[in-house]
């Protein structure tokens, strides 16, 4: 980058107010995680990548860990703030349950960096903190599938002996297995694929 126009990016990025600056440093790190992982990546990396100074971005988080947990906590917040609009537009508790499934999917196809990222810090569940604020998140998706599915009970959608936390686990691990799935770039795993897999999960629940 020629001199004047890095003194004018840096001239930009200093006058960002504190949530942009926060939201900036974040999709930087997002970057700089999916590339490397938790333990190698550095702040140092960042900052040079931002073209700001580490002090800068310790201004907004004390530590690499904080970052990386606010990664965490914005990937939890927009898979919930997502399912939460495909339940909003869908009536049933089973085309629900199917919406958010291959939702998620999609996500992963459209926002690939942030889900590598939160895959990868299931390798670092040796830190009380990332362990506790995954736990926090998982349990976040099993009560929101759980709810969905006592639902459908509710109105005789499913069968009363459906055990609602049982399917909400499978629903979870699914997650996870469509996560490393998309990361390992395995092709046969596509949309279709993954609505084959919500017919066997869904099938046996619909009366």
């Amino acid at each position: 980058m020629p001199h004047l126009l890095r003194v004018r990016y840096l001239m930009v990025t200093r006058r960002l107010r504190a949530p942009e600056r926060r939201k900036q440093i974040l999709k930087c790190a997002t970057q700089v995680f999916a590339r490397s992982n938790f333990r190698s990546a550095t702040t140092k990396q960042i900052a040079v990548e931002l073209g700001i100074s580490e002090a800068a971005i310790f201004n907004h988080f004390p530590t690499k860990r904080d970052i990386f947990l606010a990664i965490l906590d914005h990937v939890n917040a927009q898979i919930l703030l997502r399912w939460e609009e495909q339940i909003a537009a869908s009536e049933d508790a089973a085309t629900k349950l199917r919406e958010i499934g291959i939702g998620y999917f999609r996500s992963m196809k459209e926002h690939p960096d942030e889900l590598k990222v939160q895959f990868q810090a299931v390798a670092e569940i040796d830190d009380p903190a990332i362990a506790s604020r995954l736990k926090e998140h998982h349990q976040c998706y099993l009560d929101s599938v759980e709810r969905l599915i006592l639902q459908g009970i509710k109105v005789g959608e499913f069968p009363p002996e459906t055990q609602a936390l049982s399917i909400a686990y499978i629903f979870d691990s699914l997650g996870v297995f469509s996560n490393l799935m998309n990361l390992l770039d395995v092709e046969q795993f596509d949309v279709p694929e993954a609505n084959r897999i919500m017919d066997h999960l869904l099938s046996p629940l619909i009366q």
